[in-house]
């Protein structure tokens, strides 16, 4: 027996309400079972869940940290660049239109040179 799409054409209406009552009685197997753990067993389970659950918080908590250095870090930079560069932060903050239209403001994103590895030093410092 295989279930595939079901349709009038190929069988009959009696055959089709044979088939949906088998489905509806197998659902039951398409569950999974639960399992018959001993009270020890249900201790470690318990156990390494609540680790798992403590490990994933600390997951979280550390991702939301770094995410969050990140964002002081940018604000910092955008606080340097007002005190040093008025202008300059002025034309960074202005919304650019949605459109094709060019910014004179802003370098244009096509005139990076294409390459298929990373250069070798990520930034010059002393530029």
């Amino acid at each position: 027996f295989i279930r595939g799409k079901r349709t009038k054409s190929q069988a009959s209406s009696s055959t089709l309400r044979a088939v949906t009552q088998m489905s509806v009685l197998s659902a039951n197997r398409k569950q999974p079972k639960v399992l018959k753990l001993s009270k020890e067993d249900i201790v470690r389970h318990i156990t390494v869940d609540s680790a798992w659950k403590l490990y994933q918080q600390k997951k979280k908590e550390l991702l939301r940290k770094n995410l969050k250095d990140r964002y002081d870090s940018i604000l910092d930079a955008a606080n340097d660049l007002k005190s040093l560069y008025p202008k300059l932060y002025e034309s960074s903050i202005t919304n650019v239109n949605k459109t094709k239209s060019k910014s004179p403001n802003r370098f244009p994103i096509e005139l990076r040179v294409p390459t298929d590895f990373p250069p070798n030093q990520i930034w010059n410092y002393e530029y």
